[in-house]
């Protein structure tokens, strides 16, 4: 990006942030549990496009306040774009989080005004629970029945029945998590249409060509000639799909680098639990939040 950021005092990081080159231009937003990993994949397989790696650092959630030009430089361009190069025409992430929780949006914003969005949203009724499964999965929900988890949440509110091991409780807030039209709204209201891109989990699994058709155009990046095909389109054809730390492939789950495969639930779908593995850190679980399968 070449435009100026929004007028601060002399040496102030949202001054002239964008003049560096590698600081992203585009963000995969969210929601999660609504086909973000598949998506990105695709976004990453473009030669024209740099995805950060991981996925989902979700470096604008866990600031308190704006961040040096040297700190955004070490903490989160570094490590995260480190292996862009000049041929990338597009750089960009896929943290979920910031979907839900307004002030990462105003933040990019300041050090990238002209930061375009990408949004997938789903049916919160088939999001939640899935979603409840995954933070099960990482170990910030030790609730095991949706219902029960839902109903805590005014109680976690005021600092009670928050798990030990979690990382965030506002990653339990389950009815933010699912107020998806308003998320967007606020959205548009933040970055404006024109520079938003709203994708539904339903046209991704039905017609995911046609998506990243647009989604490319959105972003300004000619189209790779890549196969893109559907979701389930990939388990029914015994196709491998990397999911998180995950292999699905001929109805079987296997973790990557441990050769361990275990079979997965009939229609294609792999469990939402599956064991991290004790070389799994709970420090690590931020750069992997909400990623595992598509589903």
């Amino acid at each position: 990006p070449t435009a100026d950021a929004p007028t601060g005092a002399p040496g102030s990081p949202v001054t002239r942030m964008t003049e560096t080159p590698r600081f992203p231009d585009f963000f995969v937003v969210g929601a999660p549990r609504c086909g973000t990993t598949a998506f990105c994949r695709y976004l990453a397989r473009n030669p024209q496009i740099c995805f950060s790696r991981p996925k989902e650092p979700h470096y604008f959630t866990r600031l308190h306040q704006d961040p040096s030009a040297d700190e955004l430089r070490r903490d989160y361009l570094d490590r995260c774009f480190g292996h862009c190069t000049a041929e990338h025409r597009a750089l960009g992430e896929g943290s979920v989080s910031y979907l839900y929780l307004p002030d990462t949006l105003e933040r990019i914003r300041r050090f990238n005004p002209d930061a375009r969005f990408i949004a997938l949203v789903r049916n919160p009724l088939g999001m939640l629970p899935s979603y409840h499964l995954r933070m099960r999965f990482l170990l910030q929900e030790d609730e095991p029945d949706f219902g029960k988890a839902w109903a805590l949440e005014p109680t976690r509110a005021r600092g009670d029945r928050v798990p030990r091991h979690c990382l965030d409780p506002r990653l339990l807030r389950y009815s933010q998590v699912a107020r998806l039209g308003a998320q967007v709204e606020r959205l548009f209201a933040v970055a404006g249409r024109d520079r938003s891109h709203v994708i539904v989990y339903d046209d991704l699994v039905a017609d995911a060509p046609g998506v990243y058709r647009r989604a490319l155009e959105f972003l300004a990046v000619d189209h790779d000639g890549q196969i893109v095909v559907g979701l389930l389109e990939l388990v029914e054809h015994g196709q491998s799909i990397h999911a998180g730390h995950h292999d699905v492939h001929d109805g079987r789950v296997e973790r990557h680098g441990t050769g361990k495969v275990q079979p997965f639930g009939p229609a294609g779908r792999q469990p939402d639990l599956v064991p991290l593995g004790r070389e799994q850190r709970l420090e690590d679980l931020p750069h992997d939040f909400f990623v595992v399968d598509d589903e």
